[in-house]
């Protein structure tokens, strides 16, 4: 490979420079940033870490030769940041990103207030709080990070390849707010930026290769709101376009491979039988590479998609070895998850579905009492930061409680199921979007209230079908009288995006009040 020739040689270079010159002298700061920066782009081919370690003390050593009040400090400090980042991206220490965020914020406060460094500086202190929101939740920190991209974004940058790179962590923050809220708003942006952006990036780039990755996972996001088989197929395109693109051992491999098995695992949904035996099971195997490749912050991600494609298989298939082990992968993947993170939730629900499983397949009332203690726990701690599971985690509560004639839990279940509705329904902007929900909430609200019914509550029954009909009537709906949609024949789609994300922030604001009463 020429590339890897090429940062060999200038790495060699750069190392021999630095041993004829002496450790005061001015000229080596810049050559300790310059072999950073080589050693960092080496361990992205490669995932050598050892090319990672030694970047970092580079940067270390540049930023202590020149104390605080040089003129490059934002530079080195930025430098730092990057490694810092990689390095938790790699181990998950805490430490590694708070520390990564420290150097970036440092390096935006020192940098002059027109340079044309600090929208890059301000890019990547965008992407360390998304990191540190997935591993606690705290939604400032996300909001923070979309508000500094949205406004590097609108200012405009010339540079093609530096938009592209701001494209793709534009779409996957947008695909997070989604997570959080349910707006399909933003999902719809997220996949609107990367296939703009894709346009003009050529292949076989960093960003071309994370815009890939970032379509995939919002096209499939959408397929599971709206069910449109294309988004799906063209998800599946996305992934293994990445994978042609990326080299054995390169770390966006083990992404690659997770997402290409959750899009395989879905496809054996639809098509079921041996052809979804066969889909399954290259899905086990891609995620049993991606865990391999992956022993960082992403590693409960990756158990928690393993077990989920083993579970399925235990379905299609019915192999009693396929349950065990994803029971057991969930609960690894559950404990090794933050407390507060956004996705901890979701997997509790996991968890909960291989006691469900399992009692089926047993009738252990232990796992009985397990499976719904956790149900609950899940549904309930999910309404905060991952309303879209709560909604999935009660409806699967619900249909379970129901089969086993246990009238109370199960209407228990669709009360949480249609409260994660409601809030769901109320995050969106365009109508279309607020049917896409209303879809469900017929079937969640009538379940609700037969439950209610056949558990001899009937103030209850009534509660969950009006709650239901409210839906439709609600008062979210007077903000579609905009004609959003129009917007786009006559040109300016541009009104309806900043109508939306206006929208947005204002929902978050009365959010926030509401919560200070």
């Amino acid at each position: 490979m020429t590339g890897m020739a090429e940062l060999d040689a200038e790495i060699a270079a750069y190392e021999q420079r630095l041993e004829r010159v002496s450790r005061d002298d001015p000229g080596r700061p810049p050559l300790l940033n310059n072999l950073a920066a080589r050693l960092r782009a080496r361990f992205g081919l490669t995932g050598d870490e050892s090319d990672l370690e030694r970047a970092v003390q580079a940067c270390q050593e540049a930023i202590a030769s020149i104390g605080p009040p040089g003129p490059q400090a934002p530079v080195y400090l930025n430098s730092l940041g990057n490694c810092l980042a990689d390095r938790f991206a790699r181990h998950g220490s805490a430490g590694d990103l708070d520390a990564a965020i420290t150097a970036y914020e440092d390096a935006v406060d020192r940098s002059a207030e027109r340079s044309p460094d600090v929208p890059a500086f301000e890019a990547n202190l965008a992407n360390a709080l998304v990191d540190r929101y997935r591993r606690d939740g705290t939604a400032g920190d996300l909001d923070h990070a979309i508000t500094i991209v949205e406004r590097i974004w609108d200012g405009g940058t010339g540079d093609p390849a530096e938009r592209a790179g701001l494209a793709a962590n534009y779409a996957s923050m947008l695909q997070d707010r989604y997570a959080a809220t349910g707006s399909l708003e933003d999902l719809e942006r997220a996949i609107d930026v990367a296939k703009t952006a894709l346009a003009g990036c050529p292949a076989g780039t960093s960003d071309h290769l994370m815009l890939l990755i970032n379509l995939g996972g919002a096209l499939q996001g959408r397929y599971e709101r709206l069910n449109h088989r294309e988004d799906l197929d063209a998800a599946l395109e996305a992934f293994r376009s990445g994978l042609a693109e990326t080299a054995e051992g390169a770390p966006s491999r083990a992404l690659l491979l997770n997402n290409l098995g959750i899009t395989l695992a879905a496809c054996a949904r639809i098509d079921g039988g041996a052809p979804g035996v066969r889909d399954l099971t290259e899905a086990v195997t891609a995620h049993r590479s991606a865990l391999q490749a992956t022993p960082g912050a992403d590693r409960p991600q990756r158990l928690n998609n393993l077990a989920a494609a083993l579970s399925d298989r235990y379905q299609m298939a019915g192999r009693g070895r396929d349950l065990r082990e994803a029971l057991r992968i969930w609960r690894r993947s559950a404990a090794e998850t933050a407390p507060y993170a956004p996705q901890r939730a979701r997997r509790v629900g996991n968890v909960a579905r291989g006691y469900a499983l399992r009692y089926e397949r047993h009738g252990r009332r232990r796992d009985l009492v397990r499976a719904r203690k956790l149900y609950r726990d899940s549904c309930v701690t999910a309404m905060a930061s991952d309303p879209e599971s709560a909604l999935a985690t009660g409806l699967e509560w619900g249909r379970w409680a129901i089969a086993r004639t246990a009238y109370p839990e199960a209407a228990d279940a669709y009360d949480l199921a249609v409260e994660a509705l409601d809030q769901l329904f109320r995050a969106q902007l365009l109508r279309q979007n607020k049917e896409a929900w209303l879809r469900v909430a017929g079937g969640a609200a009538s379940a609700g209230s037969l439950a209610h019914a056949r558990a001899a509550d009937c103030p209850g029954a009534v509660r969950a079908i009006e709650r239901g009909r409210a839906l439709l009537l609600s008062e979210a709906l007077d903000r579609d009288r905009a004609e959003l949609t129009r917007l786009g024949t006559l040109g300016r789609g541009d009104l309806a995006v900043r109508y939306s994300e206006v929208s947005q922030r204002l929902k978050r604001l009365l959010d926030a009040g509401r919560e200070l009463q």
